[in-house]
């Protein structure tokens, strides 16, 4: 099969369909485009898609982008860009100081990163959901905690969180909202306690324990032994204390 192909160097020239037969192309060079003859019953030209395209543009079926082939665009902005990290070490700070928390740990990433531990730096502009989770241990004494985030070094409006806490106890503080960043920005999670005894404790994931029955109880730990929290007992609730827990797993359930 032999396909011809015909050139025009007229901006605004498309072929007809009495100019085209079936294994022709025709290509304006002026404009960029490729035309094509379809013929289901009904002759008509077609338009190859074009690197550049201006206006509305209708696809049905797949778009796949291949991994190392490109990046996807909206108003010269990088799309999907993504980042999870870390801190994968306790700490703690004096009261009434702020802080922001370092991040020594990238899961997986995307176009983000972190600078000089606690910057999580953007490279492209867009509007981002900053989520993050902590878990709290207060020592004695009750504490209020807030946490921030903040932009180049500027204390975002509206993005504080608040928690008290009860002397010797837990806490998991969840937390997030949309941030429009620009290209190059960055942001830190903020934090500040008005009590010396708050500390941001490390745990790796264990195993659950279990009760004899394997489905109805379990037990999850969170900070460091003998500190835990118990996250199921039946319908019953933690934190419980070291001793509390260590009586529960003395009764028949679970010995």
């Amino acid at each position: 099969m032999k396909i011809d192909i015909k050139n025009s160097n007229v901006s605004g020239s498309i072929p007809t369909t009495s100019s085209l037969k079936p294994t022709e192309f025709a290509i304006n060079n002026f404009d960029g485009k490729v035309y094509y003859l379809k013929d289901n019953g009904i002759k008509s030209i077609s338009e190859l898609v074009s690197t550049k395209h201006t206006g509305s543009f209708n696809l049905k079926g797949d778009m796949i982008i291949e991994s190392g082939s490109g990046d996807f665009y909206i108003h010269g902005n990088k799309q999907y860009n993504y980042g999870i990290f870390e801190s994968t070490s306790s700490f703690s700070g004096s009261a009434n100081v702020s802080y922001s928390v370092n991040l020594n740990t990238t899961d997986i990433a995307h176009e983000i990163s972190i600078v000089s531990g606690s910057r999580i730096t953007f490279n492209s502009t867009g509007v981002y959901y900053i989520q993050y989770q902590a878990q709290i241990q207060q020592g004695s004494g009750d504490c209020t905690i807030v946490f921030w985030t903040r932009n180049n070094g500027i204390n975002h409006s509206n993005s504080a969180t608040k928690i008290t806490l009860k002397s010797n106890n837990y806490h998991l503080i969840p937390g997030g909202h949309l941030e429009e960043i620009s290209s190059g920005s960055y942001v830190e999670i903020m934090w500040q306690s008005d009590s010396n005894n708050t500390v941001f404790p490390y745990s790796s994931a264990t195993d659950l324990v279990y009760s004899k029955d394997g489905s109805k109880t379990y037990i999850g730990w969170l900070g460091l032994t003998p500190n835990c929290i118990l996250y199921q007992i039946k319908t019953q609730q933690g934190p419980y204390t070291y001793d509390e827990l260590q009586a529960i797993l003395a009764t028949p359930e679970w010995s």
